[in-house]
């Protein structure tokens, strides 16, 4: 369900923002526009760009990257919907008066879009391994939202895993989830012992020495932003996963973020 606005929102949102822009190259942004134009808001997609004014909003996937040319370029006075951005691009925004609005803040979205990236993990899983997930064993490094989400997903399917914590507070969380936790680097010396890896940790975490002793067979997924080790000469199947809900959910993925955009915009109105 769409979240309800009130008549006084709706009114302020519409002195406010002109025109919305948007990236349609992601299919989430194409669900964004559908129901911005069922609630009766102007969009353009961003091939238009140059006809932006002050107050017109631009909105790109909460994974977007962005170059400093490119923000420079970008007219004075608008608002900026999208994910994290660096904070020395900041500095280009600020100087230009773009309001930055981060859904990644949100942590409703950030949450449900976590658990649509889990859910993305487990269709990689039954894609790209020949055994019934019934019989392997898999290991979740990181235990941040996405781990916690794909660990509630493997639980309530009754799935033998096993969870990594480099944070005192989520390895106590995550015996929530299992029983069988490791705590820092200990978990290195038993990568062998799993069919599958999934990690989370945007940071090159593991050591050559360690990555030779992962299984042959392995599956290693990597759901992360930032790999996490090096991808020479691998002896088991390394996938890059981004943006998993685009891909496996990207009508419900595109819904939340028009939530979450409509729910920022509110705030910042």
């Amino acid at each position: 369900m769409l979240i309800t606005r009130t008549g006084i929102f709706h009114k302020v949102l519409w002195e406010v923002i002109l025109t919305f822009f948007i990236e349609t190259l992601d299919q989430r942004n194409r669900v964004v526009e559908t129901l911005l134009q069922k609630n009766a808001y102007k969009t353009k997609p961003l091939e238009y760009l140059h006809e932006a004014k002050t107050n017109d909003c631009l909105i790109f996937p909460p994974n977007k990257k962005f170059d400093d040319e490119y923000l420079k370029s970008l007219p004075y006075r608008i608002f900026l919907v999208c994910g994290n951005i660096p904070a020395f691009q900041l500095d280009i925004l600020n100087q230009k008066q773009i309001c930055h609005i981060n859904v990644m803040t949100d942590e409703t979205f950030a949450m449900k879009n976590s658990i649509l990236t889990a859910e993305g993990v487990l269709a990689n899983i039954l894609e790209k391994t020949k055994k019934s997930v019934f019989e392997q064993k898999f290991l979740i490094l990181g235990s941040g939202r996405s781990g916690k989400a794909i660990a509630q997903l493997f639980s309530k399917l009754n799935l033998d895993f096993a969870m990594s914590s480099f944070d005192e507070k989520n390895y106590a969380i995550s015996h929530i989830f299992t029983d069988c936790n490791f705590y820092k680097e200990e978990v290195f010396k038993n990568l062998k012992n799993f069919d599958v890896i999934v990690n989370t940790i945007p940071a090159n975490i593991i050591s050559k020495e360690y990555v030779k002793t992962i299984k042959k067979e392995a599956l290693y997924l990597e759901i992360a932003s930032i790999e996490s080790i090096e991808k020479e000469n691998l002896h088991f199947d390394y996938v890059l996963c981004p943006a998993l809900p685009q891909k496996y959910s990207s009508f419900t993925a595109g819904k939340y973020f028009f939530e979450a955009i409509l729910h920022a915009l509110e705030k910042t109105s």
